[in-house]
């Protein structure tokens, strides 16, 4: 069975990997009160597309509502890995997924990707069949640590993302995580409320020092490989 998830507004800023213990202070100093909503974990995606990457040519034509597919999973091992096929759909800052549980294990370290990409599609509901069908080729693996803040006034929550790594897959028959691409050292902040309730994001930003930019962790990882 698949979940839809409530849309959300979603707001990005990126700083520099250095200023990582000046954010944390700043989210935890803010009047907002922000608390830990969840321990930090580490976070890890299969990003599938096209071959001719029909996801990165819709982010960069500046198409308003576009989506990405993603394997999604959490924690360090690669091996028996069980985790959600992730439809994340956008407009404009409001955001929205469709996902499904694959309850079957995949290792990383020893499957190819045609065999991943079989188990995947057998694993999830015919209509996400078809949407895997068409955006099947495995693009890149990244992973990063996420830190989870909430603060429950507004309603709103920060995650913070850094030591992001990503291993490109477009020319691979087995996973490839020997050579990382090269990616700059940043912390990329999020901010997220459901969208009946995203004007408190405007409240947060008036006492947060640092202004909101468009990022992509797909664009970022797969820019580099084709330009």
């Amino acid at each position: 069975m698949d979940f839809p998830h409530h849309p959300r507004y979603e707001l990005k800023i990126v700083a520099r990997h250095s200023a990582l213990s000046v954010i944390r202070s700043m989210v935890m100093a803010h009047p907002a009160g922000f608390i830990t909503a969840y321990p930090p974990r580490r976070v890890n995606n299969v990003y599938f597309d096209t071959f001719d990457l029909y996801s990165l040519q819709q982010h960069v034509s500046g198409v308003s509502q576009r989506s990405k597919i993603r394997f999604r999973w959490y924690g360090n091992s690669l091996k028996n890995v069980s985790g959600r096929l992730e439809i994340k759909n956008k407009r404009d800052r409001l955001s929205w997924k469709i996902s499904a549980p694959i309850n079957d294990t995949i290792d990383f370290e020893t499957m190819s990707w045609q065999e991943i990409v079989t188990l995947i599609r057998r694993a999830v509901p015919p209509h996400l069949q078809v949407a895997f069908d068409l955006r099947s080729v495995p693009v890149f693996i990244n992973f990063y640590l996420r830190e989870y803040y909430v603060s429950p006034t507004y309603n709103v929550r920060i995650t913070l993302d850094y030591a992001h790594k990503a291993y490109e897959q477009w020319s691979s028959t087995f996973p490839q995580l020997h050579t990382p691409l090269l990616l700059p050292a940043t912390v990329i902040i999020e901010l997220k409320a459901e969208d009946h309730q995203r004007y408190n994001l405007a409240e947060i930003l008036n006492d947060f020092p640092l202004r909101p930019t468009r990022n992509s962790k797909y664009v970022n990882c797969v820019h580099p490989l084709i330009y």
